[in-house]
């Protein structure tokens, strides 16, 4: 099969360009032939995201306007015309798109391909006005799919036979696992309002009495950070919780701790979740939609608690900090149950989905 995955930009080491990678190598590994379209081109200085060298890219513009108006009455129509003539030319047996309003434009690339959209955000993580464009446009979607069980209940208005849950793979196998005797709670992640962090500052407030022989540590940069040290500081917890900012091995960083704790308001896939516990670590987390309901197994591997419930995480925590061998075989169960998400099953998943709509 020829597949051509539809992405804005290979600009940044976001979620949604680091998933599109991995599913490219998934597909090669399939045996198909893969290519990314990129709506704007390269820019110096961008990252190198390491896409396979078997995959071409192919940039359709130099770049779009940050005018709104420009962008929806010059920039997105260019753009389906130059996707309607690369399809054309190109003759793809499947198009993946990435966001949800690739749909329609790829329905008017029109072509012989089938058509799939892939969500990356929790249902009502975007705007009433994207939800409606949903409804308009994914039926004309040979398949939709969603990252989790969860999220996969708001899209009723897709047929069931074309409706997929396919989730993200755990980023890594870890051969270590941590032994979770070190008096440290790690959490990662970027420093803005979605993660939540406020949160765990005023968690960090309930535990320092309670376990002052411990520590949290934060890595992750973000535009929340001089906020966040400020809030922690009048918290009392300046010098309980630390902002640490980026880190080069995170891997190295949960081996180090004990407990992995997640305050986030809401989440696609929390990829974070699969790192911590390929490493072996229990999570305590918020049950914030959508994601660590499908990954925590709530007293198996961890403990999810109610969405913004404060006292309740401290509590949870607490409970994990002061019980060794409960840490270490929420542990041991974090890195089986962790398997469900290996490279081997996320793969035969997309084999299937092919299959079904080929």
């Amino acid at each position: 099969m020829r597949i051509a995955l539809i992405i804005e930009h290979l600009a940044r080491r976001s979620g949604i360009e680091l998933a599109v990678l991995d599913l490219s190598r998934k597909l090669l590994n399939l045996g198909h032939e893969v290519e990314i379209i990129c709506f704007q081109s390269r820019k110096d200085g961008d990252p190198d995201l390491g896409v396979p060298e078997a995959v071409k890219v192919h940039y359709l513009v130099d770049g779009m306007s940050a005018n709104r108006v420009k962008k929806q009455l010059v920039d997105l129509p260019r753009l389906v015309v130059r996707l309607r003539r690369r399809c054309r030319l190109a003759d793809y047996d499947f198009l993946i798109g990435t966001l949800p309003y690739m749909a329609w434009m790829m329905k008017l690339a029109g072509g012989r391909a089938r058509k799939v959209i892939c969500e990356h955000f929790h249902y009502r993580a975007v705007s009433v006005g994207w939800r409606l464009k949903r409804r308009w446009f994914y039926p004309w979607m040979d398949a939709v799919v969603a990252l989790t069980h969860e999220d996969a209940e708001n899209y009723a208005f897709v047929k069931p036979e074309r409706l997929f849950v396919i989730p993200n793979s755990m980023p890594y196998e870890s051969a270590e696992s941590a032994d979770c005797a070190a008096p440290r709670i790690i959490a990662l992640g970027r420093l803005s309002a979605q993660k939540g962090f406020d949160y765990l500052v005023h968690v960090a407030a309930r535990l320092r009495e309670r376990l002052p022989q411990w520590r949290i540590d934060v890595f992750g940069g973000g535009e929340d950070r001089e906020r966040l040290e400020r809030l922690a500081t009048e918290c009392g917890v300046g010098d309980y919780l630390e902002f640490r900012g980026l880190t080069a091995d995170p891997r190295r960083e949960l081996l180090n701790s004990s407990i992995y704790v997640m305050t986030s308001r809401y989440e696609g896939q929390p990829l974070v979740l699969l790192e911590a516990q390929a490493c072996g670590l229990p999570i305590v987390s918020f049950r914030c939609p959508c994601g660590p309901a499908d990954v925590v197994h709530d007293g198996e591997d961890g403990f999810l608690v109610p969405t913004f419930d404060i006292e309740r995480m401290a509590e949870r925590i607490c409970t994990l900090a002061q019980d060794l061998a409960l840490r270490r075989r929420f542990g041991a169960a974090a890195r089986r149950n962790v398997q469900e998400y290996s490279v081997e099953n996320i793969t035969a998943k997309w084999k299937a989905l092919i299959e079904a709509i080929a």
